[in-house]
């Protein structure tokens, strides 16, 4: 009798919306995930694409906050690439506020004396020597958004970490009124909170900082890490949790939306004979070593109605995840995407799905367990 068909192959799916650190939602007609996780490979190669649309649609005119965190990533981008602020500050013809902009970002960087080259002028603010990101007083809220520009661009959360001060209620702010100062502070502890989950490396900032400090700083410190936890999946160990799923066309379409809500997904319990079905390792809560790489594994079985292994597919050591992430609070799923299809000589009953998926680098495990019963 002519056995099913089992078989692997590569797919990688990360499951989230990213978000950046702007005052206001991302425009509908614009993408900002160059940005957003530029730290992760620091693809300069994004950079010139990435202005051509700010300058293309306008995007400062219609949202001008956006001026803030952009200018700080430039200025770190240009500062770690000296040789390229040239060619990429001449990637478009830039006009109004992104010209602007993007001098401000060479005079902070410490590119000044390129900008008359550059633009055919030097602006007056950029004839004064320039206040680096790492010293700047805040003085509004956009110096806030800067530092997250900087943080975006670079990978270091010093930067961030400026924002912790401000929580600090004798904190000295170089502002008008008490409103604006009270503002900027909500704001701080507002990014820190929504970044922690975003990014590992202010995750990790903040634990480290909360130890050091004192009195009210350490308190708000506290009460954002407790906010931290896996958003969770039925199967748990520790922070690491995992489902199983076995899905159709379908159903694997629709778990490639970007969510950061919970999977909502039903597994199929029943099949036909020529029903090709994936086997979906979901988990999430992984660990991260210090360079931010991700290892989970996991070891796979399929038994018939008889208990016995199924077309070959006892497996150890398939690919979950193996690559370097921002965020160990999101859902992942396994990058060795089973394919199962039942053939016409299939023996008809309950087969079972046995899956132990593993996080190397945090030292957890799961098991999991998926039956389907084959119909005519």
């Amino acid at each position: 009798m002519r056995s099913g068909l089992f078989s692997v192959f590569f797919t990688c799916l990360f499951v989230g919306t990213t978000a950046v650190a702007f005052d206001e939602p991302p425009p509908d007609d614009a993408t900002f995930d160059a940005m957003t996780y530029y730290y992760i490979e620091k693809d300069t190669g994004e950079i010139p694409k990435f202005l051509q649309q700010i300058e293309d649609l306008k995007l400062l005119d219609k949202y001008e906050s956006s001026v803030h965190p952009i200018t700080g990533f430039l200025t770190v981008a240009f500062e770690e690439n000296p040789k390229r602020v040239t060619k990429l500050a001449k990637c478009a013809a830039f006009s109004g506020k992104a010209k602007r902009m993007v001098e401000r970002a060479l005079w902070l960087s410490g590119n000044g004396n390129k900008i008359e080259s550059i633009f055919g002028e030097t602006p007056a603010f950029a004839k004064k020597k320039a206040i680096g990101l790492r010293e700047r007083p805040f003085k509004k809220p956009g110096d806030l958004d800067m530092m997250w520009g900087a943080f975006l661009a670079s990978g270091d959360a010093s930067y961030a970490k400026r924002l912790i001060d401000l929580l600090d209620e004798n904190f000295e702010l170089d502002v008008e009124d008490d409103a604006t100062a009270s503002a900027m502070r909500k704001a701080a502890e507002w990014s820190l909170e929504s970044n922690m989950h975003q990014h590992e490396l202010i995750y990790r900032m903040i634990v480290e900082e909360e130890a050091k400090r004192t009195g009210t700083v350490k308190k708000k410190l506290r009460k954002l890490l407790d906010l931290v936890a896996s958003p969770g999946l039925p199967h748990k160990d520790g922070d690491f949790s995992a489902d199983l799923l076995l899905m159709d066309a379908a159903g694997l379409a629709e778990l490639k939306i970007p969510t950061d809500e919970p999977i909502k997904l039903d597994s199929k319990s029943k099949a036909e004979r020529g029903d090709v079905l994936g086997i979906k390792v979901v988990f999430t809560g992984i660990a991260l070593d210090d360079e931010l790489d991700s290892d989970v594994s996991y070891d796979l079985k399929i038994l018939d109605p008889d208990g016995q292994i199924y077309s070959k597919s006892d497996v150890k050591n398939l690919v979950g995840l193996k690559t370097r992430v921002p965020t160990r609070f999101r859902f992942f799923d396994n990058a060795q995407v089973v394919s199962l299809r039942f053939e016409p000589k299939d023996k008809l009953g309950k087969y079972q799905v046995l899956v132990t998926v593993r996080d190397n680098i945090g030292g957890k495990s799961v098991k999991l367990k998926r039956t389907i019963e084959l119909t005519d």
